[in-house]
C-alpha cells in the first residue's frame, strides 16, 4: 500500500539471502544463491581372470526398455477412489453439462539403468485402445510422492508444467509415444533439484468440448513402457595412486592394482587372451598387461583417442598409436596410424615420453607379462575431465609365419580385436569463470564469486579463473557466478553482474564446447542489485528465540519473493536489526509491536533526500506543482497476514503462512522501486476501489499466485 503516484520505474531484480543472528545488535546476511558440482566418477574393481571368449567391449549404444514401478489415474467423478489396479490408464475431458477430468500418472525406475549410463534418448509409450476427440495432451512432472494404491483426485500431488501440450496419434490399437530425454536426463543427472516422481499426463486447451483415451496399464497386456537409449559408462580408470616403480613380472606384484580398472582382451589368434590392469596418479596412466603364452611374444597396448561410442576403424587413422613391448628382450617401440589399408602402421620414434618394462617369466610361471607408464598426454586427455578414449590390448607371437604383428622386422595389417572405452577418474572437471564484458575469465580482481544456490556456500576464482576447492563440488549442485559493477552508495545498493539462472554441474556441461570444462559466462544482460537494509523493532525481539527465527526466515522468504517478484533482478543484501526501538527514525523497515496496522510504505523512500520525479516535465497542464520522492520506511506489523488471525490454524481454509514475506517483498517495490499498486482505480464519484483485472504484477494482490510474475513495459 502507498499514497503516492510513481512515474518512474528501474528495472531490477533479487536474489535470497541468508541470515544470521548476533546479540542484541543483530546482523543478518543474505547470501545470494548458487550452486557447484564436482566431476565425480565410480569403479569397480574386477578380479584379475584370463578367458578363451571372445570379448568385445567398445561402449556403442545400448536399449533399455522399463515399465512403471506404479500408474493410475484418478478421475473427478470418484475423487476418493484409487484406480492403482485397474488393467487401464483413463484420460479424459468434458465440459458439457457434468464437468469430467481424468488424468494419467506414471512412474519409472531409472536406477535399472547401469550406473554412469549416459542417456541419449527416452521415450514414454503407451498402448492406445481407444480415442476420441483431438484436444492436444499435456505432459507435467510430478513434485511429489505418490502410491498408486492409495492416490486419489482428491491426494494428487502437485505436478510442474514441463513439456507444451500437443496432439498425439488419433489411431487406436497402437502405441503413442512423447519424448522426454530432457526430463529424463534430469531425474537421472540432477535428482537434487529434479526428483524422479514421474509425470502425469492431462489434456490442454482445445477447440472441442470433450476427448478421452485408453490405454493398457502395467497390468494390461502391453504395459507402457520407458524406452530408454544409452551409451554405457565408460571403463574408468581410479585415480590418486601412488607412483608405480615398473616391474618386468608385474603379475606376481599386482597388489599395487587391487583397486584399479581391469577388462579382459583377446589375442591375434583368437584362442589366447588376458587381463589389463590400470591406475593412474594424475600424470602418468600405469598398466599392468598379462596373458598365456611364452617369451617370444610381444605385448602391444593400442590407443584411439577420438574413439568414444563405437569400434574403431578397421584401418587406424593417424590419432592411433600402439605401444609395444618385446618379452625376450624388453625392447620396446611405438607406432602410429596412418590411415591407409596396405600399410596401417608406421613406427614413430617422435613418441618417446613412455616406457614398458618386460622380462620371460620364471619357469614356474606360465603366464607372460609387461608393464606400461605412459604420460595422459600421450592419451591426449591430460587435464581433459570426460574425455573418452579407445584402448585396446594384444600379443602375439615374434615367430608364427605371417604373423599380424610381427616383431620387430614389420607392421601388420589388422587391428586388434578387443577394443575398450576408458576414462580416468580423478581428473578434476574444471569450472571457468568468464567476464563477457572483456571477454576473458574473471580474474579475483574483479571481485568474483561462484555460489552454490542450494547450500548458499560461495566459492572464489583463481587468476586463471577457474574455481578453486573445486573437489568439494558434487554433480547435480546448481552454480550461478557474480562479479561485482558498482556501488550506489546513497542507496546503500551494490550492481553485480551475474551469469544468470543456476546451471546444472553434470556430464552434459562437460561434454559439451569447449570439452571438459563448465564455463559461467558473467554478463551485463543478467545484472542484479541487492539493497542493504536497516530494521528497527519497538521490543527486544532476541528474547524471544521462536520469534527471532520466525523472523530471519520470513526475511529470506521475502528477499526469495522479491527476486522472483523482479525477474531474478532485484535482493535483499545485508539485513541489520536494532532493537528496543534503536535508529527508529532513519530505519528502511520499522517493525510493530502490533498488527493493527496495514501494512506501506513511501515510494521511493530509500532516498535519503527529496527527490523530484525525472518526469515531471511531461506532467499534463492541468496538473500544478511537481511530483516528489520524500525519504520514508516500509511499516509492518510483527507477524501480519491479511486476516489479522494471531497464528496459522490448520482449521482455516486460506494459507497465511506466505502473507508476511509475500506482502513485504510488495511494500519493497514501493520503497525501493517507486512502483504503484495496481490493484486500486479512482471509482466514479473519485473514490478510490479496488480492482483485480490487472494481474501479473506483484504490485496488484500479491496473494494471488498469478500475480508473481514480471511486467514490464520493454519501451521505458
Amino acid at each position: 500500500m502507498q499514497p503516492f503516484k510513481a512515474a518512474h520505474r528501474p528495472a531490477f531484480g533479487t536474489r535470497s539471502a541468508q541470515l544470521s543472528v548476533l546479540p542484541a545488535r543483530l546482523t543478518v546476511r543474505r547470501l545470494l544463491a548458487s550452486l557447484l558440482g564436482v566431476c565425480v566418477l565410480w569403479f569397480a574393481t574386477i578380479p584379475i581372470a584370463y578367458s578363451q571368449e571372445t570379448v568385445y567391449t567398445a561402449q556403442s549404444q545400448q536399449l533399455a526398455v522399463l515399465n512403471p514401478v506404479q500408474d493410475t489415474y484418478v478421475s473427478n467423478m470418484a475423487a476418493t477412489t484409487s484406480f492403482g489396479q485397474a488393467a487401464e490408464l483413463r484420460l479424459q475431458q468434458q465440459q458439457l453439462k457434468t464437468v469430467v477430468e481424468e488424468r494419467v500418472m506414471l512412474q519409472f525406475d531409472l536406477g535399472q539403468l547401469p550406473k554412469g549410463a549416459i542417456i541419449q534418448q527416452a521415450e514414454l509409450r503407451l498402448f492406445q485402445n481407444e480415442i476420441a476427440g483431438s484436444i492436444p495432451i499435456a505432459l507435467d512432472r510430478i513434485a511429489a510422492r505418490w502410491d498408486e494404491s492409495r492416490v486419489t483426485w482428491n491426494t494428487q500431488p502437485d505436478t510442474a508444467a514441463y513439456y507444451a501440450q500437443a496432439l498425439t496419434s488419433m489411431t487406436a490399437a497402437s502405441y503413442v509415444t512423447w519424448d522426454i530425454t530432457e526430463l529424463a536426463t534430469e531425474w537421472r543427472d540432477a535428482p537434487a533439484t529434479t526428483a524422479n516422481h514421474g509425470v502425469l499426463l492431462r489434456f490442454g486447451q482445445g477447440q472441442e468440448l470433450s476427448a478421452f483415451r485408453r490405454y493398457d496399464s502395467s497390468t494390461g497386456p502391453n504395459p507402457p513402457e520407458l524406452r530408454i537409449l544409452y551409451t554405457p559408462a565408460p571403463l574408468e580408470i581410479p585415480g590418486d595412486s601412488p607412483a608405480v616403480d615398473l616391474e618386468p613380472n608385474c603379475l606376481l606384484n599386482n597388489s599395487r592394482y587391487k583397486d584399479g580398472a581391469n577388462y579382459t582382451f583377446r589375442g591375434a589368434d583368437n584362442t589366447l587372451s588376458g587381463t589389463v590392469m590400470m591406475i593412474h596418479d594424475g600424470e602418468i596412466l600405469y598398466m599392468c598387461v598379462g596373458g598365456f603364452g611364452d617369451a617370444n611374444r610381444f605385448f602391444g597396448i593400442y590407443i584411439d583417442p577420438a574413439h568414444a561410442t563405437t569400434r574403431p576403424p578397421q584401418i587406424p587413422g593417424k590419432a592411433q598409436i600402439g605401444l609395444r613391448v618385446d618379452i625376450a628382450t624388453g625392447e620396446f617401440q611405438a607406432v602410429r596410424g596412418t590411415g591407409e589399408e596396405g600399410r596401417p602402421w608406421v613406427r614413430d620414434a617422435s613418441i618417446d615420453n613412455w616406457r614398458a618394462v618386460a622380462a620371460p617369466p620364471p619357469p614356474s610361471i606360465g603366464t607372460i607379462s609387461a608393464e606400461y607408464a605412459i604420460p595422459l598426454e600421450t592419451l591426449g586427455v591430460r587435464g581433459v575431465c570426460g574425455q573418452q578414449i579407445g584402448l585396446a590390448a594384444y600379443h602375439q607371437s615374434n615367430e608364427k609365419p605371417g604373423d599380424d604383428y610381427g616383431w620387430p622386422r614389420r607392421v601388420g595389417p589388422n587391428n586388434p580385436a578387443s577394443w575398450a572405452t576408458i576414462a580416468l577418474q580423478d581428473v578434476t572437471c574444471p569450472i571457468h569463470v568468464i567476464c563477457t564484458t572483456t571477454n576473458a575469465p574473471c580474474a579475483p580482481s574483479d571481485d568474483v564469486a561462484v555460489f552454490d544456490a542450494t547450500t548458499g556456500a560461495s566459492y572464489d576464482v583463481g587468476a586463471d579463473g577457474y574455481l578453486l576447492d573445486r573437489d568439494s563440488i558434487l554433480n547435480g549442485a546448481t552454480l550461478w557466478a557474480r562479479h561485482h559493477f558498482t556501488d550506489v552508495e546513497h542507496l546503500q545498493a551494490t550492481v553485480y553482474h551475474t551469469s544468470g539462472a543456476p546451471q546444472v554441474v553434470g556430464d552434459a556441461e562437460f561434454s559439451a564446447p569447449p570439452l571438459g570444462e563448465m564455463v559461467l559466462y558473467v554478463s551485463p544482460a543478467t545484472p542484479l542489485m541487492t539493497f542493504d537494509i536497516d530494521m528497527s523493532t519497538q521490543w527486544r525481539v532476541e528474547d524471544d528465540p521462536v520469534y527471532s527465527a520466525w523472523l530471519l526466515e520470513n526475511l529470506q522468504a521475502a528477499s526469495q519473493y522479491l527476486y522472483r517478484y523482479s525477474n531474478s533482478q532485484v535482493a535483499l543484501g545485508k539485513i541489520t536489526i536494532n532493537q528496543d526501538g534503536a535508529g527508529w527514525q532513519a530505519a528502511d523497515i520499522r517493525l510493530h509491536a502490533h498488527n493493527h496496522m496495514r501494512p506501506n510504505a513511501i515510494l521511493g523512500g530509500v532516498n535519503p533526500v527529496p527527490l523530484p520525479d525525472p518526469d515531471n516535465d511531461q506532467l499534463p497542464a492541468e496538473i500544478t506543482g511537481e511530483i516528489v520522492y520524500y525519504p520514508g520506511n516500509v511499516r509492518i506489523g510483527a507477524a501480519w497476514n491479511r486476516y489479522n488471525l494471531p497464528a496459522p490454524s490448520a482449521g482455516f481454509p486460506v494459507d497465511v503462512g506466505e502473507d508476511w514475506a509475500m506482502v513485504l517483498a510488495h511494500e519493497m517495490g514501493h520503497y525501493l522501486l517507486y512502483l504503484r499498486d495496481t490493484y486500486f482505480r479512482i471509482g466514479p464519484d473519485d473514490t478510490i476501489v479496488n480492482v483485480y483485472s490487472c494481474v501479473g504484477s506483484a504490485m496488484g494482490w500479491v496473494y494471488f499466485p498469478e500475480n508473481h510474475g514480471f511486467v514490464y513495459d520493454p519501451t521505458d
